[in-house]
């Protein structure tokens, strides 16, 4: 991705961000910066984490949309970590 092909800068990047690192984490995604696959369970918990304690304070300011799509993709990511168990 280039510079230019960046989206623009909006809180569900950073939950799209999140959600990507612990999908990496699982092994599930190459790593960009080896292109390698590999499994650290902690930091996928941790990236997790961060998501369930970033959408507990957010609570009550996101549109109906974001709400659906943030809670969507938090149970997955924890759908696939238990998978992954």
């Amino acid at each position: 991705m280039s510079d230019k092909d960046l989206p623009p800068p909006t809180f569900m990047v950073v939950v799209h961000q999140l959600a990507t690192m612990a999908l990496i984490e699982l092994g599930e995604i190459a790593n960009p910066a080896t292109g390698e696959k590999s499994v650290s369970k902690t930091r996928a918990r941790f990236s997790i984490d961060l998501l369930g304690e970033l959408r507990k304070k957010v609570e009550g300011n996101l549109t109906d949309d974001e709400a659906k799509t943030f809670d969507t993709i938090l149970a997955e990511v924890r759908r696939r970590f238990v998978a992954a168990s």
